[in-house]
């Protein structure tokens, strides 16, 4: 499979995960989505991903608590990447209070 096959599956089952009403899969989808175009250097895609997903752990975060440290700590090493150190010792610090406190 070619990476738009699996960006457009990835996609189709965050659609799904929304039809279904269960925002903890539709926030991993659209996260894992982030990371892939993180690691692909699209990095205005990514962020609009791993926003969409953090936005879904601030709406519903009872469902999304066991995902919100990853979400947030790869939303950090997305900033850093792009020079946005501030965001990014923000973002990872949440993350590794949440993955502490797990």
């Amino acid at each position: 499979a070619d990476v738009r096959t699996d960006e457009q599956e990835i996609l189709a089952a965050a659609d799904a995960a929304r039809a279904l009403n269960d925002p903890a899969r539709e926030a991993w989808c659209r996260e894992f989505r982030g990371y892939i175009l993180r690691h692909l250097g699209r990095y205005d895609e990514a962020d609009r991903m791993y926003r969409a997903a953090l936005d879904l752990c601030a709406r519903h975060p009872a469902a999304n608590e066991r995902y919100f440290a990853r979400i947030v700590t790869r939303y950090g090493k997305l900033c850093a990447v792009r020079g946005r150190y501030d965001d990014a010792l923000a973002h990872l610090s949440a993350g590794l209070e949440r993955f502490r406190a797990a």
